[in-house]
């Protein structure tokens, strides 16, 4: 229940961390060194309110700043997916369990009992990588299908049977970025992930989603498909399709890279996770990867 506000530093060289729990603001001293491990969103972000960063950034908002380090928080790098959502022929799916309480008091049996069953399933039940036509000759993009139907993470699962298949972009050439809004800690970081930004991108997403769509038309798979409910038969067009990606296209939550590690002055930290420009600091989490 803390949350770290700033490192604390002697000159350049990290010297602790300061938090706030509660209405304390606490400080805990390092004997050796501090290593961070907020993620791709948090650690640029404590690195840019403890003074390392752009210095144009820390200026603005009256931060004080200990190492000009302008690739602090730049560089960010995300999956993006997009989903097409299907009907199904036949009561097979997650939603027929969560729309029957006789069935779905057995699913929860069943796990207590086995750990086994619907409830013991991630979201996605099966996949494939492959390369599109930009592709070096390694996959850059992947197809899943889950048994269920839901039109946002934000809403409940469909009342019928249904389920999903989605089109996921492996290797952006998109980058965005992590920023301070204010310097206050409890401000959340202004995050733009900028998706879709570069031709590449927008090019092999609609690829992916047209293989995602030929799978759908095997007959392996059509004979569950009722019907495409979303973004359903008038979405034909490479402008439709590139459309409905901008429409609903989501992250898939593998943020990476506004830490990154190299050895040009773009880098954040280097090959052993030590932050350029300062000492006694490291960055330990998915920041430090240089691409996905």
């Amino acid at each position: 229940s803390a949350q770290a506000t700033r490192v604390l530093f002697e000159g350049t060289r990290a010297t602790g961390v300061e938090f706030r729990r509660g209405a304390e603001t606490l400080t805990a001293k390092a004997r050796r060194e501090v290593v961070i491990a907020g993620g791709a969103f948090h650690s640029p972000a404590l690195l840019q309110l403890s003074g390392i960063g752009p210095a144009r950034l820390l200026g603005d908002h009256g931060v004080p700043v200990v190492a000009d380090r302008p690739g602090v928080g730049a560089n960010l790098q995300d999956h993006v997916q997009v989903r097409v959502l299907c009907r199904c022929t036949q009561p097979v799916t997650i939603n027929d369990v969560l729309s029957s309480p006789l069935r779905l008091a057995a699913e929860v049996a069943r796990y207590a009992l086995f750990g086994t069953g619907v409830l013991a399933w991630g979201a996605f039940r099966t996949g494939l990588f492959a390369c599109s036509s930009a592709s070096p000759g390694w996959p850059d993009l992947q197809v899943l299908f889950g048994p269920v139907g839901y039109k946002s993470v934000t809403e409940p699962f469909l009342p019928y049977s249904s389920f999903t298949m989605s089109a996921c972009l492996l290797r952006p050439t998109s980058r965005g970025r992590v920023e301070i809004g204010s310097a206050d800690p409890f401000t959340p970081p202004k995050i733009q992930p900028d998706f879709l930004a570069t031709e590449n991108d927008r090019r092999v997403m609609v690829e992916a989603f047209k293989l995602g769509r030929r799978l759908l038309a095997q007959p392996s798979l059509a004979a569950y498909v009722a019907e495409e409910i979303m973004p359903g038969p008038l979405c034909q067009t490479d402008a439709q399709i590139l459309e409905h990606v901008r429409e609903i296209g989501s992250t898939v939550h593998h943020p990476v890279g506004t830490c990154r590690m190299g050895r040009d002055e773009l880098s954040v930290v280097d090959e052993r996770l030590r932050v350029r420009g300062v000492g006694a600091l490291r960055v330990a989490d998915g920041a430090i990867m240089p691409s996905l």
